[in-house]
This record gives C-alpha cells, structure tokens and sequence, in this order.
C-alpha cells in the first residue's frame, strides 16, 4: 500500500534547526574562549580583546544563521560560524614572548650603557 505523499514526508521545524546551530555556534565560542584564557604567551588586554572578538563574530554568525531561508543554508552559516570563530585566536608561545622580552630589556640596558658612557 502506498501513502499519499503528505504522510510520507514529515516536515522539519526550521526554528529548531537554527536554535541547535545556534547552540553549536555557542560551545565554539566557549571552546575557543577557554583556549584563549588557557594562552599564557597573552596579556590581560589581549586576552580581553580576543574575547570580545570571538563575542562579535558569534553575534555575526549568529544573524547569519536568523537570515537562512531553509535547513541547508543554516548548515552552511553554521559550518562557516564555527570556523571563523575558531579562527579568532592562534595560540602563541610564551618562550618567544619571553625572548622578545628580554631582548628589548638587553636593547634598552644597552641604549643606557652608551648614553651613561657620553657623559
């Protein structure tokens, strides 16, 4: 026996497709968040700037997703918001914070030897 075909397809709730990529949008953020409080190579200003970015672009992409017209164009704003998220913050290296440090202080201490030696 063959169903007449508004039983069998059973639409989908667009709404619901949006708030769960939403929510996917919402734990990239927090992922990437975490991993930017976890960089030690960042100051506190830095770290708060990245924050607020990774806040923008999810606001961003978050009206990316509001505006799709059907279940595939969420997918791919979804798929496109978690990758520019994760693109907010690269790790950086705490040894070569360190090393560009001291350079600058060896630079500076220098700089003051040859001015102390003109008097």
């Amino acid at each position: 026996m063959k169903l007449p075909v508004k039983e069998q397809c059973t639409p989908g709730n667009l709404d619901t497709v949006k708030e769960a990529a939403k929510a996917d949008l919402a734990e990239a953020a927090k992922a990437e968040k975490a991993e930017i409080a976890a960089d030690k190579s960042l100051t506190e200003a830095e770290r708060k700037e990245k924050e607020t970015a990774v806040d923008t672009k999810k606001a961003e992409e978050e009206a990316k997703i509001t505006a799709a017209e059907n279940a595939d164009k969420v997918a791919e704003a979804k798929t496109a918001g978690v990758t520019a998220i994760k693109g907010v913050h690269t790790p950086g290296n705490l040894d070569t914070v360190k090393e560009a440090a001291k350079s600058g202080l060896s630079r500076s201490s220098e700089g003051r030897k040859s001015r102390n030696r003109s008097r």
